[in-house]
């Protein structure tokens, strides 16, 4: 009975332990299920025409998907930015002293060209003091010819002088004094005509110099009167900005972005209605050169080379001067903006 008893503990006892195992296998399948045996399967083979079909599906969608950008110019050296100004031309030496002789001018062009500068227009000041390339040689220098009021000398004179020696200049315009046709009572003044075909000829750039403005600008300057009647002068000054310009890109069929103030007269409150306006540069008589880095495009200085005395040899020392940062009596000045 004893050995029955015993050999039946033990078979329960193994009955229990194997119960045991099978429920703690059970358990373990239950909180850690196998993972999927994968199956190593061997890539299709790919052709070249599929290969190519799949690049150019790829760079379509990522085509429709990207936003376009604005093409901008390629990177080059930051410069220094040189611009003169003048008025009028004549073949002989006459009494005012706006008027630069045609043989001086001349001599001036050359003397430039021999001493590295090379001609833009005055919408590329941006460009050039912040170091995009625009076409400007190696080892040249930027100089800017600007050309106040608008002459009929600026035609007759100047635009030959420009094709003989492929010089870029840029003519400022009293838009309010440039006439339909030639006449008697026309005097001095440009026709829209001989303005369109300087435009056309891409060596010469149009700014405004205000429309009807030019002699009263100093007026509206001033912050003399009451509020109102500041005010008033305000407001017509910016409508005849906004005349000007309006008139000329209609005139010429291009746009203008450039405007330089009658005798320098400026104030800050005037830059920004310039800017309101819809101008991205503003010229000042100021002199000195534009400097990468303290460049204020709403008051851009120029060097005045407008005089019946001015030779070609301190128009040299002007620039010289200017480029070392020193003013006309040779002092050492800062590089500041005049406004800002």
């Amino acid at each position: 009975m004893r050995s029955h008893e015993v050999l039946g503990g033990i078979v329960w006892t193994a009955l229990t332990i194997f119960l045991a195992l099978v429920s703690f296998v059970v358990a373990m399948f239950c909180l850690f299920p196998p993972q999927e045996r994968t199956v190593f399967k061997r890539p299709k083979r790919i052709t070249k025409r599929e290969k190519t079909a799949k690049v150019i599906v790829k760079a379509i969608k990522k085509r429709k998907r990207a936003k376009p950008k604005k093409r901008v110019p390629k990177r080059a050296r930051r410069q220094k930015v040189s611009v003169l100004t003048f008025h009028d031309l004549s073949h002989r030496r006459e009494a005012e002293a706006l008027v630069t002789p045609r043989n001086e001018f001349t001599k001036m062009v050359l003397q430039l060209r021999t001493n590295g500068y090379q001609s833009f227009f005055a919408s590329q000041v941006p460009y050039l003091t912040k170091g995009y390339d625009v076409g400007l040689k190696k080892g040249c220098k930027p100089v800017i010819y600007t050309f106040d009021d608008g002459y009929r000398n600026n035609y007759e004179i100047l635009f030959p002088l420009l094709k003989r020696h492929k010089l870029k200049a840029t003519i400022f315009l009293i838009v309010g004094k440039v006439v339909e046709e030639r006449s008697a009572s026309s005097g001095n003044a440009l026709t829209w005509d001989e303005v369109r075909e300087m435009a056309a000829s891409g060596l010469v750039e149009f700014g405004s110099h205000t429309y009807s403005m030019h002699k009263n600008l100093v007026t509206y300057i001033r912050y003399g009167g009451n509020k109102k009647g500041r005010m008033k002068r305000w407001r017509e000054l910016y409508r005849d900005l906004k005349v000007a310009k309006r008139v000329l890109e209609n005139k010429v069929g291009l746009p203008v972005t450039t405007l330089a103030w009658p005798h320098g007269k400026r104030t800050r409150l005037h830059i920004k209605l310039a800017k309101k306006a819809g101008y991205k540069l503003v010229f000042n008589t100021q002199f000195g050169i534009n400097v990468p880095g303290h460049t204020n495009f709403g008051d851009i200085r120029r060097i005045s080379a407008s005089s019946r005395w001015m030779s070609a040899e301190a128009l040299l020392k002007r620039l010289w001067l200017a480029e070392r940062g020193r003013g006309l009596d040779g002092k050492p000045r800062q590089f500041v903006w005049a406004t800002q």
